[in-house]
């Protein structure tokens, strides 16, 4: 464990994150904004808002760089604060990507892993984009606007996945239905999952929504934060 101090502030970083951050500055993460909504860095967290679904093109991505993150076992960590939601399966929170999407209307087929929001639950959402082969489905647990969740996404092989949301920062107090697992991962998606991303992924138009982010980290090559 490593001590630094950024703007007189006392930070603890955890020197087994392969990646971590707590958005004091912009400098680790590309924004763009195409198709409305508005994203931005300030005052500590990353602040997203999408007028509709098909805010696609607006989103903050981070490159974890080519052939870093493991193809089996990964653990992603980070806060999220929603403070409102409305319907839509597409109202994807954190992913990982192997695809660096530009544009509202670009044509594009990745492989990506992460959860969604729909209708008061959190949900799974995966594809193997070269065979376009989709799958997810609910993971029973429900959240709502106006909360903070720690939220903890494990790869723990190729096809599974683990989840888990908790209402404490120190990743202890699991919400009713957490932890979930799902071992329906499509068997093409094997693609490198460098890019880590906030937004949408298309979807149906009148679906707003305003949520922020904070204290991310990624643990490569295993199942659990240390």
């Amino acid at each position: 464990m490593t001590i630094e101090y950024k703007d007189s502030k006392r930070i603890v970083l955890d020197t087994s994150a392969t990646f971590e951050d707590d958005f004091a500055n912009g400098n680790n993460w590309t924004l763009s904004t195409v198709g409305g909504g508005s994203i931005a860095i300030s005052s500590g967290s990353l602040t997203f808002t999408a007028a509709q679904e098909y805010a696609e093109g607006t989103r903050a991505k981070h490159d974890m760089g080519s052939g870093v993150v493991n193809s089996t076992t990964w653990t992603m960590r980070y806060k999220w604060s929603p403070s409102s939601l409305s319907g839509g399966i597409n109202h994807h929170l954190m992913t990982m990507s192997s695809v660096d999407v530009a544009g509202a209307t670009a044509s594009y087929n990745p492989d990506w892993i992460g959860v969604s929001y729909l209708n008061g639950v959190i949900q799974w959402v995966t594809q193997a984009g070269a065979s376009s082969t989709w799958a997810g489905g609910s993971t029973s647990i429900s959240v709502s606007a106006g909360n903070t969740y720690y939220i903890e996404l494990a790869r723990t092989a190729q096809g599974s996945l683990k989840l888990s949301i908790f209402s404490d920062s120190s990743y202890t107090t699991h919400l009713t239905n957490s932890p979930a697992t799902f071992t329906s991962v499509p068997s093409g998606l094997t693609d490198d999952l460098r890019y880590m991303t906030v937004g949408c992924w298309g979807g149906s138009a009148n679906k707003p929504r305003t949520d922020s982010f904070d204290d991310v980290k990624f643990y490569n090559g295993v199942t659990s934060a240390p």
